[in-house]
């Protein structure tokens, strides 16, 4: 992840797939995020994610926050979309569950949005120049999201 982050940083999205961590560390997650998560807002992650955040903080020299995002399973043909502006870079991180993102590039810009399907353990990193819209897939969707300042990173 964070060697994507080095090549994409402040320039375009990536998604990465990282190896399957180990499920003792999934599950460690999961439990709290599904107590904290709160549908459609993020929630500050406890001390479980401690370990992960620290770790970003580190490598980029700058503060790290972590949060959870839980996304409901869509129940009507029409799926709700949360939107997000956040002042700096994001990266995704699915626990459990899919959902579809899309990526609004800057404006005035000729590219047109991306959207992509995201899935358990896969990881979406989002530049700060983009806005990030979420919709719910078919089953639930529970999110680690670390959220950091590009300006102030050295990786």
């Amino acid at each position: 992840m964070l060697l994507s982050l080095s090549v994409h940083r402040d320039r375009c999205p990536a998604l990465v797939w990282p190896p399957p961590p180990p499920p003792s560390l999934l599950r460690a997650l999961r439990g709290p995020a599904r107590a904290a998560a709160s549908l459609g807002r993020f929630v500050p992650a406890g001390p479980e994610a401690e370990h992960m955040r620290s770790v970003f903080a580190t490598a980029l020299n700058t503060p790290v926050n972590a949060a959870y995002l839980g996304l409901p399973a869509a129940a009507t043909e029409a799926p709700t979309s949360w939107a997000f502006d956040a002042p700096g870079s994001i990266l995704l991180i699915v626990l459990h569950g899919s959902l579809l993102a899309r990526l609004h590039p800057p404006q005035p810009s000729p590219a047109p949005d991306t959207t992509l399907w995201l899935h358990t353990i896969e990881v979406l990193y989002v530049p700060p120049s983009y806005r990030l819209s979420l919709t719910h897939g078919p089953a639930a969707a529970l999110l680690l999201c670390l959220s950091f300042d590009t300006a102030r990173t050295s990786v």
